[in-house]
């Protein structure tokens, strides 16, 4: 036998705080010039996974990352990338 309960809108709305606490963050980096840039993703942990792409393509980048702190990573590339050309997410593995 199988127990089950819907969500009332007030679990469903702890279940969303409580994944957006974990959560991810996106945008895009380059400025044509630097090759080891830094960006900020305020998840309060170091545990991430990092996703970098073209903007414009959406093809896969591979560079090499580092977790700075628990709300920055760094990442290092061979040539620096022009203005906004790479797109990141930061994803928090907790």
């Amino acid at each position: 036998a199988f127990a089950f309960s819907l969500l009332d809108d007030a679990d469903a709305a702890a279940a969303r705080s409580t994944l957006e606490a974990v959560g991810a963050s996106s945008g895009t980096i380059g400025d044509g010039a630097s090759t080891s840039i830094p960006y900020t993703h305020n998840l309060g942990t170091q545990d991430v996974d990092v996703s970098l792409r073209y903007a414009s393509t959406n093809q896969v980048v591979h560079a090499e990352w580092t977790a700075n702190t628990t709300n920055q990573v760094t990442v290092t590339f061979a040539n620096a990338p022009t203005t906004n050309q790479i797109a990141i997410t930061v994803q928090a593995k907790g």
